[in-house]
């Protein structure tokens, strides 16, 4: 006997409020204000009946896509929207996308679901390139797995910039290796935390100590990766670390990292230090710098670097192959001795965005990174987070690195 069963979905529907002042379109993000009303102590419905564009404060509160029947409408406004209950529907995408294979992501600042964010939303079900111009894939929709506000840590970390990791869904990467890539140690916010292995080079006067400082209060505690450089060393001396954990600095998927550290001298002498991401290599005095100041010839780069006789200025810098080093930005930062601060950049798929201490610096450009004529940018290199500290010639100043905290990553 054969038995017809309609093409249907049973779709969990809602009627809302929509708060905000966009035109809303077929299978856009919203989020509930979880914090609706004067008083956070009251009971107030409205916090389970108005929505918010998804932004880094309420991406805990997923609340589902606009339905068809409320495309083109323009808020504040009642609206309809899809809950996430697994079923399938239209979703917003500005991602490429395959069938069974490609997690959507919640993005705050943004109605698109894309193939990396901060809270996984849920998995194509059409196979459909959307990267080019945003629009409407069909996917099978679930609530994230881990809605806890604190589980970002961007807002509550005292390390971090929200900016750059609002991006991504930590704590599922710290769940899910497979994933992709995701290496992070903050000892202030997650004491349990250890220094991961790495690999690494010390030359005849220099080291590289892990240091524990103990303290009655927490936010005093430090527990550092020293790279350490004596004052008696010899020219060209040089100690470096390279961190597990691959990166494709172009050509890949969102990327990003950030490092809070502080050098114990600043000033012009003679001494460089590089913090970024660096092609795999066999670490040594020529890695990722060579005489003089000048980089290895075969070294693909990008990240900060102080440069040999200029220790007041902290220089955003990128490197492909043999060609010489593109300085995108001298001065980007003043390093201060023995006070910490923080570098990192974040690449969103067409841009670089670099940080210091938490505000974006002058961004990389498509153009620069698209840079195929001098051949200037790293194409599709697979880097890894690494740090270096080299004396050059002259008069040796000791110097120690003290790389307080860390994090790295990329979507698979």
């Amino acid at each position: 006997m054969h038995v017809s069963v309609p093409n249907q979905e049973k779709l969990h529907k809602k009627v809302v409020f929509y708060e905000g002042t966009d035109t809303l379109y077929e299978g856009y993000n919203l989020c509930y204000n979880s914090d609706y009303g004067s008083s956070d102590a009251a009971v107030n419905i409205g916090r389970a009946a108005r929505l918010e564009k998804p932004s880094s404060t309420n991406v805990h509160a997923y609340a589902g896509v606009v339905a068809p029947e409320s495309d083109g409408v323009v808020g504040p406004n009642k609206i309809t929207i899809i809950e996430p209950t697994g079923s399938q529907c239209s979703i917003h995408t500005d991602a490429n996308c395959t069938i069974d294979a490609t997690e959507l992501f919640l993005k705050p600042d943004s109605y698109a679901a894309g193939d990396t964010g901060s809270a996984r939303i849920g998995l194509a079900a059409q196979t459909l390139d959307r990267s080019s111009t945003a629009g409407i894939v069909q996917a099978r929709l679930a609530a994230p797995s881990a809605p806890r506000a604190t589980d970002q840590e961007c807002n509550s970390s005292t390390t971090f910039t929200g900016a750059i990791w609002d991006n991504f869904p930590l704590a599922e990467l710290r769940k899910y290796p497979h994933l992709g890539t995701f290496l992070e140690y903050d000892p202030v916010f997650r004491p349990e935390q250890q220094i991961p292995e790495r690999a690494e080079y010390t030359g005849g006067h220099n080291s590289v100590t892990d240091t524990h400082v103990a303290s009655t209060t927490l936010a005093a505690i430090e527990h550092n990766l020293v790279l350490s450089q004596d004052s008696s060393a010899t020219d060209n001396d040089a100690v470096a670390v390279q961190f597990p954990g691959p990166v494709t600095i172009s050509g890949g998927k969102e990327w990003a990292f950030e490092v809070d550290y502080d050098l114990t001298t600043v000033t012009d002498a003679d001494m460089e230090s590089f913090v970024g991401l660096l092609e795999a290599s066999t670490l040594g005095n020529a890695i990722p710098y060579q005489d003089a100041g000048a980089y290895a010839t075969a070294s693909d780069l990008i990240g900060f670097e102080i440069k040999v006789d200029d220790g007041n200025g902290l220089d955003v810098v990128y490197k492909a192959g043999a060609d010489t080093v593109v300085t995108h930005q001298a001065s980007a930062g003043a390093p201060v001795a023995n006070t910490a601060i923080t570098v990192g950049m974040y690449y969103n798929g067409t841009t670089i965005q670099p940080y210091i201490n938490g505000t974006a610096t002058t961004v990389i450009s498509a153009a620069d990174i698209a840079d195929v004529t001098t051949d200037t940018f790293p194409a599709a290199i697979v880097a890894y987070l690494t740090m270096a500290l080299k004396g050059d010639s002259g008069v040796q100043d000791g110097d120690d690195m003290n790389i307080r905290a860390f994090r790295v990553a990329q979507l698979a």
